[in-house]
């Protein structure tokens, strides 16, 4: 193993905070100073890529926020459309409802009155049996 590779695992252990803090403040000699250097900027490269990555992540998982909203608000148009036709149908049902009702009183006086005729007509034939 080569000492970069155990400047580097001794990073590794140490974190990017310390190690900044211990070039920061001249704690490294001058070889494991460059060799800090290079591994921070590493991790800096790395850092940059992984919030890169997160950006576009982020922005797609928005875009298809954006696109399943876009798809419910024209469900909702769509189910608003159907019951506003649902509401006209209703309306006329109701309309002739009313009409239905309307038109059974009607049936019913009528019904009511041949009643009365046919009782009075039986009345009259009754009182013809006895008058004769």
């Amino acid at each position: 193993m080569s000492n970069t590779e155990d400047f580097r695992a001794h990073f590794e252990k140490l974190g990017v905070a310390t190690v900044r803090m211990m070039h920061e403040n001249h704690r490294f000699n001058h070889l494991v100073g460059l060799e800090a250097i290079k591994w921070l900027a590493e991790k800096e490269a790395e850092d940059r890529e992984r919030s890169a990555a997160s950006s576009a992540e982020q922005l797609a998982f928005a875009r298809a926020t954006k696109d399943a909203a876009e798809a419910s608000n024209a469900f909702a148009e769509d189910a608003n459309a159907v019951a506003r036709e649902a509401n006209v149908i209703a309306r006329a049902a109701s309309a002739s409802a009313a009409l239905s009702a309307a038109a059974a009183k009607t049936n019913n006086v009528i019904a009511t009155l041949a009643l009365i005729a046919a009782a009075m007509a039986i009345a009259i034939s009754v009182i013809g049996i006895f008058v004769k």
